[in-house]
């Protein structure tokens, strides 16, 4: 596949996580994009969130088919976050017998320090929380971090809508809800999809149903109160968090760290964690003690007292049989990848979607090739790739470019 068109792939998944609030890969497919870019030497890969028009004119791509929607959505009014809201930088773990040591002493080395902090990293949805004299006033998306679209009139529902702080105040965290109410009540087996998804879907919709906002979970992490000296942190901030009527629901996992000599023993604690959590969780959050946090700054992108690591997914290799398809609720029709059996975190798999035929000619998912199989979430089968080319691959391809062509 052509750069160019890589570069906009990448930017219409940011746009469809971050504008939209849907995303139509998985996080660990990102990851392999964004990867992919860069050892292709891209330089769209270090932008921030979504590009404005400007910038995408000055790249050279094409708004249509990056942001089909853009003249939509761009008509919702904006409100803007007391300050900005940053990515968090990431450490991915590709391999457990060869933890990244190297780049994770130089985040720990950014500024001396007895200890560092650290906590899930939770697959949900960002929100925002503007409290003004004790008063919820605002509940933002995260958007291109600077402006996000306005939640308040759910997320009132399910967090404290006053607080004993009269300053300025912000606090983020994620939407999120609990795997079994989601399986239970939720899941459509016949469509793919995941909390996150859910969770994303019901956040934007204009019309909703209270029992809906109601399953939904909010998870608050920062704590951020902003007075005439700037921003000021609390030492503790989970518990003075908890203090303020947050994480009622569900307490966060809390450890410290002192050095790298404790990576390998934090990630596996998270990793067994991540069994029994009631909310998907894809990683773990290491973070500089409070105190620290505004002498270490950010650099434009992401705060420099804040890291993710993020978990390495199980993953098996096996042969696709054939693929059938699945009538979903909204007419549409969705592939479905038969498989030789194998098995994956506990289950026996022998079946993934493929979203769409799209997707089925981009990667070649042709019966005969050998695939590499993950389940995203902890939950859902997906393809991330093909390992080998199906012997026929070439007969395969015509046959879906005829199809495409004959049915569109």
């Amino acid at each position: 596949m052509k750069l160019k068109q890589l570069e906009e792939n990448f930017l219409r998944y940011k746009y469809e996580y971050y504008i939209v609030g849907q995303s139509s890969i998985s996080d660990y497919e990102f990851d392999l994009l964004e990867k992919e870019l860069r050892e292709m030497g891209s330089n769209v890969v270090d932008i921030v969130d979504f590009p404005s028009l400007k910038k995408i004119e000055e790249l050279g791509l094409n708004i249509d088919n990056i942001a089909p929607d853009y003249k939509i959505k761009r008509d919702e009014k904006k409100y803007q976050h007391l300050t900005t809201m940053l990515s968090i930088q990431k450490l991915k773990v590709e391999d457990e017998e060869n933890f990244p040591y190297h780049d994770f002493n130089l985040f720990l080395n950014r500024m001396k320090t007895t200890y560092y902090e650290t906590s899930p990293k939770y697959d949900g949805n960002a929100i925002n929380l503007i409290y003004k004299n004790g008063k919820l006033v605002s509940a933002l998306t995260r958007g291109n971090g600077v402006e996000g679209l306005e939640k308040m009139n759910k997320m009132k529902l399910i967090v404290p809508n006053t607080i004993n702080i009269n300053n300025d105040i912000e606090i983020r965290g994620e939407v999120v809800i609990n795997k079994k109410i989601w399986k239970k009540k939720y899941s459509d087996p016949n469509k793919v999809d995941n909390e996150r998804n859910f969770v994303a879907g019901i956040l934007s919709k204009d019309d909703f149903n209270y029992e809906q906002i109601n399953d939904l979970t909010f998870i608050a992490f920062s704590l951020n109160i902003i007075s005439e000296n700037g921003n000021e942190y609390v030492e503790n901030t989970m518990k003075e968090l908890e203090k303020l009527g947050f994480n009622k629901k569900h307490k966060p996992f809390i450890t410290k760290i002192h050095s790298s000599d404790d990576f390998e023993k934090l990630y596996f604690d998270y990793k067994e964690y991540r069994k029994n959590c009631e909310f998907l969780l894809d990683g773990i959050v290491v973070k500089y003690p409070e105190n620290l946090r505004n002498d270490l700054g950010d650099n434009g992108k992401y705060p420099k007292s804040l890291l993710a690591i993020k978990f390495k997914p199980d993953a098996v290799i096996t042969t696709v049989l054939s693929y059938e398809f699945s009538l979903g609720k909204d007419g549409n029709l969705t592939p479905i990848v038969n498989m030789v059996p194998v098995e994956l975190g506990g289950t026996m798999i022998s079946k993934a979607s493929a979203s769409n035929l799209g997707k089925i000619k981009e990667k070649g998912i042709y019966p005969g090739c050998q695939v590499e199989l993950v389940k995203f979430g902890e939950i859902i089968p997906g393809i991330v790739r093909v390992v080998e080319k199906s012997p026929q691959h070439n007969e395969y391809e015509k046959y879906i470019n005829d199809f495409i062509k004959n049915h569109s």
